[in-house]
């Protein structure tokens, strides 16, 4: 069992069990951490596998990133980088059998194995001759947030027990060293253990396998080793009940849901699926699923324009990442055995207008849950349908760019949050009369009574806006929850637009106008040290006035990290009032 297991939990669940501790074998591991936490993590850890293979110490390197996305970009630039002098591979859930056996084939003679994996390589496997690990800190997980009703696939910190099982790796079998790409101090603002999956999902799929297997037919009363939260299992139930999967007489499952939970997939996208099959167009749907399976990772990202060339002609002249293609391929195969539909046919239907209908509503019969709301024009992004906050605000998808108006409704696949903030990856223009009018109905406000107005800040400096927002806009999310609105930050014009119900437009300008006022007030009256001669500085207020001597061990500015979210600044300021003002 893994070395970071939570003992207890599994002791209070099995009665009358006892522990047997079996030590494992380790070799001493180096740790190196930055000197500062690093903005680009993935360019970070490319520039520190060249400097570790330059440095001509020996033993393979294993990287920790967080998707096939990042590891394909980092597998191209390292081998345009490293050419013939190292061999480059990558390990992720989605590759091939093949692919995933070179990663424990032997190193070749006078090469490096150099490894970019998810944290698929975290606990899993054991992969001989690494002795050095690069650690990005950060992870994609998917979590269900419940104040708002939805999955988030969310890029952020790992945590002290999955920084421990990474480093691990470099002393499996010979000592090693682990290159850490942030702080000491970030490290110890990490959580000390991660929460259960089933914590951080919205367990419909859970729901549906307990159900075909008729381990559980009353879900409330089955016994979770950790429960997920009733609201969390309500919404489960209500989301399969919506998609015809439950009967919500009976509480059983479907024709439909048995063939859902057959599939073994999301039941959103088992359900569009199910429905092509309905219609007549299984094969197309299946393409749509497995290029869904893909959909971070399709574009081709990488600057080898050499190992470009070597792709297919397609894929070369399209800028389409083979890799994915293939593995979109993959699952459509693998969701064919599974329908005991053997190939794709693309040659029936006929490709005409009834079958990108049928398509269309294969589409809108899975994921109408996921229906987004223009606010407007496009600046003022999206807003969640199915919310139980009215106003939730939803910022701007990239393929939005593109177009000269955003379509009025849309279904989204599923939503990233880079940075604490939300981006729809792929979206599809639909029309309510598509969607299930009982559901629609349901809705805590309808779609066509969801008007923002707006209201424009402008000449504002980015020194301000930083202040408000925070470094990379780490605060917005927080400040939109706080004024019940989408706020637009634009650097290069100075601007700043709030984007809301007019109800309350004006209640959200008042917030930003003081917002602005109190930051104001900080940036005039903020002060800078200077080291002038050893450990003595000078420190210099508006205007480069000297304001006064600092010697070794005074100081006016405390750095305070990894403090919890509801930690106020006045707080802040009482407890470190005793020190001066």
């Amino acid at each position: 069992m893994s070395a970071t297991l939570n003992t207890d939990l599994f002791r209070q669940y099995y009665q009358d069990s006892c522990l047997l501790e079996v030590a494992g074998r380790t070799y001493p591991i180096e740790d190196e951490y930055a000197s500062d936490d690093v903005d680009q993590y993935v360019d970070a850890a490319i520039a520190k596998v060249c400097e570790i293979h330059n440095s001509q110490s020996s033993g393979d390197i294993l990287v920790f990133l967080t998707g096939p996305d990042e590891i394909d970009r980092s597998v191209d630039e390292v081998e345009s980088l490293l050419k013939d002098t190292a061999l480059v591979l990558p390990l992720h859930g989605k590759l091939n059998e093949d692919d995933t056996k070179r990663i424990f084939e032997p190193t070749p003679v006078n090469k490096r194995k150099i490894i970019f994996s998810t944290n698929v390589a975290e606990t899993s496997i054991t992969i001989d001759g690494i002795r050095h690990v690069v650690e990005s800190g950060m992870v994609k997980e998917s979590m269900w947030d419940e104040k708002r009703n939805m999955q988030v696939l969310k890029i952020g910190n790992i945590t002290q027990s999955s920084v421990k099982q990474r480093r691990g790796r470099a002393g499996r079998t010979s000592s090693g060293k682990c290159y850490h790409l942030y702080t000491k101090e970030t490290y110890e603002s990490f959580d000390i253990c991660p929460r259960a999956e089933i914590l951080c999902i919205q367990p419909s799929i859970a729901v549906l396998k307990l159900k075909y297997l008729g381990v559980a037919d009353d879900i409330e009363k089955f016994e979770w080793l950790e429960a997920p939260s009733a609201a969390s299992m309500r919404d489960a139930v209500t989301s399969l009940t919506w998609l015809n999967a439950i009967d919500s007489n009976t509480g059983q499952l479907t024709e439909i849901g048995q063939r859902m939970a057959e599939l073994g997939l999301s039941p959103m996208l088992s359900a569009m699926i199910v429905h092509g099959k309905e219609k007549s167009c299984v094969s197309h749907v299946r393409a749509l699923a497995g290029m869904l399976s893909v959909a971070q990772s399709v574009w081709w990202r990488g600057k080898n324009t050499e190992k470009r060339r070597n792709r297919s002609e397609w894929c070369r002249n399209n800028m389409v990442n083979g890799k994915a293609m293939n593995m979109a391929l993959e699952f459509a195969n693998e969701t064919a055995r599974q329908l005991k539909i053997f190939k794709l046919d693309f040659t029936e239907p006929l490709f005409d207008r009834i079958l990108i209908d049928n398509v269309l509503n294969s589409v809108s019969a899975g994921y109408f849950q996921h229906l987004a709301i223009s606010n407007g024009p496009l600046r003022s992004g999206y807003q969640l349908a199915a919310s139980n906050q009215i106003n939730t605000p939803f910022p701007r998808t990239s393929i939005l760019t593109i177009a000269t108006q955003p379509p009025k409704y849309a279904l989204y696949h599923e939503l990233v949050n880079l940075n604490g903030i939300n981006y729809m990856t792929t979206m599809c223009p639909v029309e309510l009369q598509a969607l299930p009018p009982g559901w629609l109905a349901s809705l805590p406000q309808q779609p066509a009574d969801r008007i923002f107005g707006s209201h424009t800040f402008s000449n504002l400096g980015p020194s301000l806006l930083v202040a408000c927002f925070g470094k990379r806009c780490a605060k917005k999310q927080q400040l939109e929850d706080a004024f019940q609105a989408v706020l637009d930050v634009d650097y290069a014009q100075g601007t700043l637009t709030i984007w809301c119900h007019p109800s309350m437009l004006v209640d959200a300008q008042r917030g930003v106008e003081e917002l602005l006022r109190v930051e104001r007030e900080k940036l005039v009256t903020e002060a800078e040290e200077y080291e002038i001669v050893g450990s003595t500085r000078v420190l210099l207020g508006t205007g480069s006035l000297p304001l006064m001597m600092l010697l070794e061990n005074e100081y006016v500015k405390v750095i305070v990290r990894g403090l919890p979210t509801n930690v106020t600044e006045q707080q802040l300021e009482e407890k470190f009032r005793r020190c001066g003002k």
